[in-house]
């Protein structure tokens, strides 16, 4: 520290921890925002997964399109 303020340096060691700490911030910023990303990917995926065999249980409990087609035009069968 004194052989900086002895020659003057204290500026230019100044710019270069400033130029550091702006890359550090920069970076941070960046790793920030992937994991925000990859988070709301993760738990969207999460509820796509979870709610699957909702959907696929629902289907089976609906009537298939062809029987209720058939019963629309009256050959459902009856008589």
């Amino acid at each position: 520290a004194e052989s900086i303020a002895f020659y003057n340096g204290q500026q230019c060691e100044v710019n270069r921890m400033n130029t550091k700490l702006t890359k550090r911030l920069s970076t941070e910023w960046v790793r920030m925002g992937r994991r925000d990303i990859i988070q709301w990917f993760s738990a969207t995926y999460r509820q796509i997964v979870g709610l699957f065999p909702a959907y696929v249980l629902a289907g089976r409990m609906l009537p298939s399109a062809s029987a209720a087609a058939g019963d629309a035009h009256g050959h459902g069968g009856h008589g």
